[in-house]
């Protein structure tokens, strides 16, 4: 997220916005709505949390100065917190994605064992089947395109 600080001169816009984060699954402060009070401050990208909340204006204007951003009010600004909550959960949601994708690296030698074993039992040729990973399992496929490899070399690698 990026940094931002609102001052909070709409308590009930402001509880609006923390839930709309909540909902999203971002990292907000546990029990931030029952603590949040008109005339604090509503922080973003703090160091522990996505959305976090400062209770005086001196620390306030500390972290705004440090992170060289300005105050804004949460009803003049809500639409800037919104946006920044939709492009976090929109970079989370991208980041999982890659992360799932850099799991599944390879088959182990006994998904390929197993299904050489199978391809064989079926009295057809590994030599023509790829082994490719679709609908979170290994697969052994006529189709080359997208494939980790040909089973029979894999089975003999």
């Amino acid at each position: 997220m990026t940094r931002a600080i609102f001052y909070v001169d709409n308590l009930p816009l402001a509880q609006a916005c923390v839930a709309f984060a909540e909902t999203l699954g971002l990292n907000v402060e546990p029990d931030i709505l029952s603590r949040l009070e008109e005339g604090q401050y509503l922080t973003t990208a703090s160091k522990n949390f996505d959305v976090n909340f400062i209770k005086n204006a001196d620390f306030a204007n500390k972290k705004a100065n440090e992170a060289c951003v300005g105050i804004t009010s949460i009803e003049d600004s809500y639409l800037v917190f919104l946006n920044d909550c939709v492009m976090t959960f929109d970079a989370q949601q991208a980041e999982d994605e890659v992360t799932l994708e850099e799991e599944i690296t390879a088959p182990d030698a006994a998904t390929v064992a197993a299904l050489f074993a199978k391809v064989k039992g079926q009295k057809k040729s590994p030599a023509k089947y790829y082994v490719t990973y679709r609908n979170d399992q290994w697969v052994a496929t006529t189709n080359p395109e997208g494939s980790y490899g040909n089973l029979f070399d894999l089975a003999n690698s």
